[in-house]
């Protein structure tokens, strides 16, 4: 399939990420079926759940049984293909997130209550506050709200102007020296704004208990392929 061109094409289903770049990538536009869903887990049911780990494995294959292709505009999720010189490809499945400006006025009156600052009237926050995004030449796009994912560290947003997900550079992209001397520092709600949009300047590492730990080890498909070798064993009388 190839992707769709935007200019022939209002609300394309399948775009590229990071075009004519060492890091391009395929998105593809994928929403929820209830009919799909209801039938893969039929199928599930009717396998004792052994499709369903199967899905596990690949969730690309979860994506493809349980949802239909959509305009990447109105997709919930999205299906990101690298292909290595035509050789290998790797599948991510990333969940569409909504930003909106109510979650930066949460925000900036949760830090309001930290520190010692003037109230902002309501009305006032509503009428100001606003996302900031940035694609190039530091020109900051100001929206209320915006559809973004992430995908290896970095993060996605849909652009109204070109149709389709550009990703979010920060000041290091075709940046004049001038930009930074002209900067006094950004008042709390910009700071939030740009936190809120492009995540904390942190790596994360997630701690789980050892019960999950141990679940996700006995699904290694390493683990299912030696259980399932002792059962053929023991099945043809091999000891």
């Amino acid at each position: 399939m190839t992707p769709h061109n935007d200019s022939k094409d209002s609300k394309p289903c399948i775009g590229l990420l990071n075009p004519d770049q060492e890091d391009q990538m395929k998105v593809c536009g994928y929403r929820r079926s209830l009919m799909r869903t209801g039938f893969c887990w039929a199928c599930i049911f009717l396998t004792g759940g052994l499709l369903r780990l199967v899905l596990h494995w690949w969730r690309h294959l979860y994506l493809y049984a349980t949802c239909s292709q959509c305009s990447l505009e109105e997709a919930e999720q999205v299906l990101v293909t690298e292909d290595y010189q035509g050789k290998h490809k790797m599948y991510h499945v990333k969940q569409i997130q909504v930003l909106t400006s109510s979650n930066l006025k949460t925000l900036l009156e949760k830090e309001q209550q930290s520190i010692e600052r003037t109230h902002i009237e309501c009305d006032h926050v509503e009428n100001v506050l606003q996302l900031s995004v940035h694609f190039t030449s530091a020109q900051f796009k100001k929206c209320s709200s915006i559809r973004i994912f992430r995908c290896k560290q970095l993060v996605y947003a849909w652009n109204n102007n070109t149709n389709r997900f550009q990703r979010i550079n920060g000041l290091d992209l075709n940046i004049p020296c001038s930009y930074y001397h002209q900067q006094r520092g950004l008042p709390v709600h910009e700071q939030i704004s740009r936190r809120i949009v492009f995540g904390d300047n942190e790596i994360t590492v997630p701690l789980r208990d050892f019960k999950t730990l141990l679940f996700l080890e006995v699904l290694n498909p390493f683990y299912v392929f030696q259980l399932f070798s002792v059962i053929l064993w023991f099945t043809y009388d091999y000891y």
